[in-house]
């Protein structure tokens, strides 16, 4: 998944200027770009939300992650074990891909 993503984010980069500067709009065109089990109408709705992120006032997926890595660290209690142990084997299978 991770090779056929970085795929995807470089051919929206080439193809869509629009992408370069807003990491919701490239959302959006990976999302466009990637079959989901969902109907044409929710896809649709998915992708008018991101594209429209900054206007419609939604904090920025970013900051929200700072935050609670933040958090975490300083209430550890508040940690999944299972969702950390599946980020750590994410990070690991990256950062082999991208030696």
């Amino acid at each position: 998944m991770n090779k056929n993503l970085k795929n995807k984010v470089l051919r929206a980069l080439i193809d869509n200027p629009e992408t370069r500067k807003d990491d919701m709009i490239l959302t959006a065109e990976i999302i466009n770009n990637t079959e989901l089990n969902i109907s044409n109408g929710k896809k649709d709705y998915i992708i008018k939300i991101c594209r429209n992120w900054s206007e419609l006032g939604l904090p920025n997926i970013k900051t929200i992650e700072r935050h609670r890595r933040k958090e975490q660290s300083l209430h550890p209690e508040l940690i999944d074990r299972e969702t950390e142990l599946k980020r750590r084997e994410e990070e690991k299978i990256y950062r082999e891909e991208f030696k």
